[in-house]
């Protein structure tokens, strides 16, 4: 029998719908009631198994060679399953519950009391335990089955399953339900899987493999294409069309191939048209830095040559050079690293390898119209401040959150020195910013903390972006929802002078 790993690489080489049908006939009793036990409501249930199967058919591509499908979907099933439970209100939830609790049939008193925190006992386990129970009494494998998942011998899968059918049953002694070890795994292995119903499967081979050609472009992609008109942007967007287009017609007839060729080839031109455009932006952005530092450190010179003499200095210690007041606004938003490069930001790398880019105001306006429409940008904060010239100003957006035995301010702290120039109509930004994350899993919290410094000159209108990696499997502020691709966070700081 083909495994999942080759019936998945199979969908992602040839878009087979037989490969991708197969894959769901497998695993969609598991997923359809590790969803069902969070959400108690089938139809609900349903929805969060379509999900699941979209996430898979999108990440098809990504996954490691060692990966455990099994394990990958019940993580997966249950993530989504807790983020649909948190959408609903709690009074609509707790009705909800109410009413599927008293439709469901028990098999038992004990499976009744057990089920609804068996995903949490689950989350307990570190993820080989967890894989272990799963192979064996979710989906009934062998332990010879579940030591060449594991690439363990059945020896140790016995003790592996052993010890974590142990910490299950230790869980939920703690919650005061005590069920002996052998009936404990009987109950899962007869009840942990319900069947799905009948035509879930053939809905969800409808609604996500029909729609593949568009299934890796994300919400951002979509709406830059109607909002960023930059060169950049346009050239990058009509490769992804011309992608796409290729595939549409190797899949509907395979006498075109020399059409198909002739578009990659134009793909090929368009790639290069747009790394020549980037490097050429680049070098232009790098030019124009150097220009503006130039031209402010003129007007420092300038000043220092027309301020008052040491006599006159005592007279004018007690009043400021300046009265001139900025406004800074500022906006953290977090988003897969994938989509970052679309934005079409022109990007300048320092010696300490921090990314810094300025945009126009079309530029910043579309993109942070893409970044509201898109379900996997999340928005931080937008904090603001009113500061004098020169002054250091305070923008953060943190929460005190528990780590161990003490808190921990969990956020994005930025600090701005904002100058501006009269005689340049410039703006001189330095500013140092610190992501702090929550790190580990819920039961055993850290904390990982970063610090970024840079200056920039800005135009009036121009809008200020910094670029910082998310380490992996970080989470700001929830602690149970880390997201498995890589993340980045985008700082946008926007100075303005007040209007007169």
């Amino acid at each position: 029998m083909t495994n999942d790993l080759d019936l998945l690489r199979q969908f992602a080489r040839e878009n087979s719908q037989d490969a991708f049908g197969e894959i769901v006939r497998r695993h969609v009793n598991l997923v359809y009631s590790a969803a069902l036990r969070q959400v108690r409501s089938p139809h609900l249930a349903e929805d969060v198994t379509q999900s699941v199967f979209a996430d898979l058919a999108q990440h098809a591509r990504k996954l490691k060679p060692d990966t455990i499908l099994t394990a990958w979907l019940y993580a997966v099933a249950r993530r989504t399953a807790i983020d649909a439970v948190r959408k609903e209100s709690r009074r609509q939830l707790r009705e909800q519950i109410s009413v599927e609790m008293n439709n469901m049939n028990a098999t038992a008193d004990d499976w009744a009391q057990i089920a609804p925190l068996l995903d949490d006992a689950m989350a307990t386990l570190d993820e080989t335990d967890r894989t272990a129970i799963l192979l064996r009494y979710f989906e009934n494998k062998s332990l010879r089955d579940v030591g060449a998942s594991l690439n363990i011998s059945d020896d140790a899968a016995q003790k592996r399953v052993s010890r974590a059918l142990e910490s299950l049953r230790e869980f939920f002694t703690k919650q005061r339900l005590a069920v002996g070890a052998g009936a404990f795994a009987v109950l899962i292995s007869a009840n942990a899987v319900k069947a799905a119903p009948a035509t879930l499967a053939g809905t969800i081979l409808k609604t996500t493999v029909s729609t593949m050609p568009t299934i890796g472009m994300t919400m951002i992609h979509k709406i830059l294409i109607a909002g960023l008109t930059t060169a950049a942007v346009a050239t990058s967007l009509y490769a992804f069309h011309s992608q796409s287009q290729a595939k549409s017609l190797l899949q509907q007839d395979a006498t075109l191939n020399g059409q198909i060729a002739q578009l990659q080839r134009q793909l090929d031109d368009a790639t290069n048209q747009l790394e020549n455009l980037q490097e050429q932006n680049e070098q232009l952005q790098s030019g124009q830095q150097e220009l503006l530092r130039l031209r402010s450190d003129v007007t420092r010179l300038r000043n220092q040559q027309t301020a008052p003499d040491s006599g006159s200095q005592a007279d004018t210690n007690h009043f400021p050079k300046r009265f001139l007041t900025i406004n800074v606004k500022s906006k953290f938003v977090s988003l897969p690293s994938d989509d970052v490069p679309v934005l079409g930001v022109v990007w300048t790398s320092s010696k300490q390898h921090i990314r810094t880019g300025l945009l126009s105001a079309e530029q910043y306006k579309a993109i942070t119209e893409a970044l509201q429409g898109a379900s996997d940008a999340s928005l931080i904060g937008a904090p603001q401040v009113t500061t004098a010239d020169g002054r250091e100003a305070a923008l953060s957006e943190t929460r005190p959150t528990p780590v161990g035995d003490t808190n921990v301010n969990v956020g994005i702290e930025l600090d701005v020195v904002p100058d501006y120039s009269t005689n340049s109509s410039l703006f001189t930004l330095a500013y140092k910013a610190k992501l702090t994350v929550l790190t580990s899993d819920a039961s055993q919290p850290g904390f990982d903390s970063i610090s970024l410094a840079s200056q920039l000159a800005v135009s009036p209108g121009q809008t200020a972006v910094l670029e910082a990696q998310i380490p992996p499997g970080a989470r700001i502020w929830d602690p149970t929802n880390a997201p498995t691709d890589a993340q980045s966070l985008l700082i946008f700081v926007t100075p303005s002078l007040p209007a007169r």
